[in-house]
């Protein structure tokens, strides 16, 4: 054991003023990083995917590289198309990736063109043609906003719709988006938009959101497929001919249009097949999935080879004839599963997941793409899969730029940012004009009852402001009602509100500001001849100026995050930025990254405020800390 003596250390006053001074550095960085964290984690949010922050992840993520088309070159390579905008070679024989071309698209369709050429379209970077041999690009920026009066949340269109007429040199495309009812026609030699057609109202649901979900062309007609049913449209004269299955299809995504005859298209909702006759216009319902049985699947791929249907859906495939008879199946067996990143846990030849589509090689081989980058090679004869694997590397870095993009499409976002501005500054302005007035005179010119009316300002703090919300509401009411002055949804209604709720807590703060200047100082302006006016404006005022500076600022920071009064009193015009991001959240989707987004494009100007006036907010604070 030791002694006491031997357990004394003796420490010099330095070591002990060194060994605190790096205590309390550590936790003043503690106390730093807690303070950054939230600020630099919006920050962050603000780059990432809606999804992924629903689904809580921390990791920026990438995205999906589903295979959703395959092409063959030659005997030996496969040109595969992926949903992040990726074209790949890929040599069978070795197994092996030869080329990758990505565009880094979202919501993307891939369409063969040519045996060189391939178009790709997408919801947030428009339209690209590809020449797969010499590498050249052609780009046009669609922009799906400009044919569109409601906000559109581009990085939510669930996929891009496109058919093309290689003879005529024209492609048809548009989005799945609800109530996005423009057909944009480009022609391919100009490369260029050579029409718009709008579909809205042409069912006789104009009051009803309207989406297209498929398109398909015979001869001078194109087909389109929405939730109200089937249109026709002639594409040389452009005139709308008839709509079909208006009662069938209502309320129900028409999402696949196949031509299997030149007087026959093959469509499919969730989980029924049906044939249309374009002559008589009867549609017939061929086949069902029956929700009841085992293959209770959504139909996910439809595809026509020789008169037969092939219809894909999460754990396999049928295959049917055009009247709807059952030729083959393949479930279950051949399957396996895998986690949300796409590796495999499980036993069997395919990822257990949507089969996305249905691609022909040869008579007797089909392609079956999958989730993740996958596919599998069918062949119909051995009812076996012959190969399998992995054509690419997972998709691109998901690091979304694009939100501050679609922040200002989605909503005036600009248009909030000039409300907040005149509100906070005139706010500002008016407070400390009438709150410097006022703390003056009631530490300079003391009279009966001034020391009670400086406690009846405070205490007007203490009461919750909801309480206030409904009868100035009433009170903006009765105002307009009797004056015909109208305040409601005006700038001047929601100022005088704010600038009466700052104005007693900013008087107070003043008053300790003007009580810590010296009389003296005062009394000697006033022998040199100097008048009362003349005494505050050149003596009192730049001394209290950061004091003022301080409490400006404090006042202009509330009014800017304040959302409660300014979401009752304000309207579409007068709508501050707080109101503009509780816009995306809503009854059916919450856009977490675009609120991330608009909140820090809402911090930019107070932390430029900040830095700007630092030095007067931090002499304000202590200003008034000396004497009452």
């Amino acid at each position: 054991m030791f002694s006491k003596k031997e357990l004394n250390v003796n420490i010099s006053y330095y070591q002990k003023k060194k060994i605190t001074n790096y205590i309390i550095n550590f936790f003043m960085f503690i106390l730093l990083f807690l303070t950054l964290f939230p600020i630099v984690w919006m920050i962050y949010n603000a780059f990432m995917s809606n999804q992924n922050i629903s689904l809580g992840k921390i990791k920026i993520g990438r995205s999906p590289n589903h295979t959703i088309i395959t092409k063959k070159i030659d005997n030996d390579k496969l040109l595969m198309g992926t949903s992040d905008g990726s074209v790949n070679i890929f040599d069978q024989k070795n197994n092996r990736l030869v080329k990758r071309k990505t565009f880094k698209t979202f919501a993307t369709n891939i369409k063969p063109l040519d045996n060189n050429k391939i178009l790709i379209s997408s919801g947030d970077k428009g339209f690209f043609e590809y020449d797969i041999k010499n590498g050249e690009t052609r780009h046009l920026n669609l922009s799906w906003q400009k044919f569109f009066k409601e906000t559109l949340f581009i990085n939510q269109i669930a996929s891009t719709v496109m058919v093309v007429d290689p003879k005529q040199r024209k492609v048809w495309t548009t989005i799945s988006y609800s109530n996005y009812g423009n057909i944009i026609e480009i022609d391919l030699d100009d490369f260029k938009i050579s029409k718009v057609i709008n579909i809205n109202g042409l069912f006789g649901f104009s009051y009803e959101k309207i989406s297209i979900s498929s398109l398909e062309k015979l001869g001078d007609k194109l087909f389109v497929g929405t939730n109200k049913g089937i249109l026709q449209i002639n594409v040389r004269t452009g005139v709308f001919g008839h709509t079909y299955g208006e009662e069938i299809f209502k309320g129900k995504d028409i999402e696949h249009l196949r031509k299997i005859t030149e007087k026959n298209i093959i469509l499919a909702t969730d989980y029924d097949i049906f044939s249309f006759d374009i002559e008589t216009g009867k549609i017939s319902p061929i086949f069902s999935m029956n929700r009841n049985s085992v293959y209770s699947k959504v139909i996910t791929a439809l595809n026509i080879n020789d008169n037969n249907i092939f219809i894909g859906f999460n754990i396999g495939f049928f295959i049917i004839d055009k009247y709807g008879n059952l030729l083959k199946q393949a479930t279950g067996a051949f399957f396996k599963e895998v986690d949300q990143d796409g590796n495999i846990v499980g036993k069997g030849d395919l990822v257990e997941g949507d089969i996305l589509g249905f691609s022909f090689i040869s008579d007797k081989k089909i392609v079956l793409e999958s989730l993740y980058g996958r596919f599998s090679i069918f062949d119909l004869q051995t009812d076996k899969i012959i190969k399998t694997g992995i054509i690419t590397k997972k998709g691109y870095l998901d690091f979304r730029w694009r939100n501050f993009i679609d922040l200002w499409n989605n909503i005036d976002f600009g248009l909030y940012l000039r409300n907040s501005f005149i509100i906070c500054l005139s706010t500002m302005f008016i407070t400390m004009i009438l709150a410097t007035l006022t703390a003056y005179a009631l530490v300079r010119f003391p009279f009966p009852g001034s020391r009670t009316m400086s406690i009846a300002i405070l205490s007007t703090q203490m009461i919750p402001g909801v309480m206030f919300l409904i009868p100035i509401h009433i009170m903006f009411t009765n105002f307009t009602r009797v004056t015909g002055i109208p305040v409601h949804g005006t700038f001047g209604g929601i100022i005088f509100i704010y600038s009466a709720f700052f104005l007693p807590f900013s008087v107070w703060i003043l008053r300790s500001f003007f009580s810590a200047i010296p009389v003296a100082l005062e009394e000697a302006a006033t022998i040199d001849g100097c008048s009362a006016f003349q005494v505050f404006t050149k003596i009192s005022l730049p001394l209290a100026v950061p004091g003022i500076i301080a409490t400006g600022i404090f006042v202009f920071l509330v009014a800017w995050d304040e959302l409660m009064f300014a979401w009752i009193l304000t309207s579409a015009e007068t709508m501050t930025i707080p109101v503009g991001i509780r816009l995306f959240v809503g009854n059916f989707q919450n856009r977490f990254d675009l609120m991330m987004a608009a909140s820090t494009v809402a911090t930019i100007p107070v932390m430029f405020i900040f830095f700007l006036l630092q030095r007067y907010i931090v002499s304000g604070l202590t200003a008034g800390a000396v004497k009452e």
